[in-house]
């Protein structure tokens, strides 16, 4: 492993003077709106009603860094009021052919173009009952500030539901080269790095829940994910920032209560927090 982590090192460094500094998270996410399966949804929805009960009828919905809209659909579904907005342009886009194919003419599903980090742009947009994040702040390039201006939009005992990837010291580092490495390399060189992490990383998981009797996706089969487009979203994912739950709970302590909190337990991936407005 350790001459794994040195060759990737070598070739960061040779590719120091490379210019991208962001993933095409979207282009990604259009791999998978392609053929969502009705059984995709269903999982998606599940994993709302996990956290929010099984009804969002009248609920203000937004949903913050929307990626495939997957779950902008299951909010709507489960008859919420929602609004839809990612930074990416082609994220935007997935969730409006979503939206196009299944609500086309509907009023209360709203998509739009639009930062986290822009405090122009959600002072306009108000507050609302469940303001839903999944894997987005820690992507903005400015995680900090990103946890401040969210508090913006979550009206007076509503819901705030952000997953943050959690803090490993050092191997976070190696992971922050790579994934800079993984969008600056050649498209040959991706394939690569994707054959060693599934060797190093992805194959031993599966054989550990094989010995365990547990058969399950671990890459978020819960919410209707697919194994390989996750798996290009976590090589690819950059800009890349990591935090502590002790952190984010000291942030967010003083407005609101911890409702629900499941960490990776040292692993790589994300701690997911749900708190509630006091």
């Amino acid at each position: 492993m350790k001459y794994l982590i040195y060759d990737i090192l070598i070739i960061n460094k040779l590719m120091k003077n490379s210019q991208l500094n962001r993933y095409w998270f979207g282009k990604n996410w259009k791999k998978f709106i392609s053929n969502i399966s009705q059984e995709q949804i269903e999982l998606a929805k599940n994993s709302l009603m996990g956290l929010f009960g099984r009804s969002l009828k009248g609920k203000k919905f937004i949903d913050v860094g929307c990626g495939s809209g997957l779950f902008s659909l299951s909010a709507y579904l489960l008859g919420a009021h929602v609004y839809s907005f990612d930074y990416d342009e082609d994220s935007e886009e997935c969730c409006r052919e979503l939206k196009k194919k299944y609500f086309k003419n509907e009023g209360n599903w709203i998509v739009n173009q639009g930062s986290i980090l822009d405090e122009a742009f959600l002072d306009k947009l108000g507050r609302f009952d469940i303001v839903y994040s999944y894997g987005v702040l820690h992507h903005t390039g400015d995680l900090n500030k990103s946890l401040n201006l969210i508090n913006k939009l979550v009206d007076k005992e509503g819901y705030l539901y952000i997953t943050l990837y959690n803090d490993q010291g050092r191997a976070s580092v190696f992971w922050k080269k790579l994934k800079k490495l993984y969008i600056n390399s050649h498209p040959i060189i991706r394939k690569f790095i994707l054959f060693i992490y599934l060797i190093y990383f992805t194959v031993p998981r599966i054989l550990l829940n094989s010995i365990k009797l547990n058969f399950s996706n671990p890459f978020n089969k819960y919410r209707g994910m697919k194994f390989l487009i996750n798996l290009e979203d976590w090589l690819g994912g950059y800009p890349f920032e990591v935090s502590k739950p002790e952190d984010i709970f000291n942030i967010f302590k003083k407005n609101y209560t911890l409702e629900h909190l499941v960490t990776v337990a040292g692993n790589h991936g994300n701690n997911e927090y749900l708190f509630k407005r006091k």
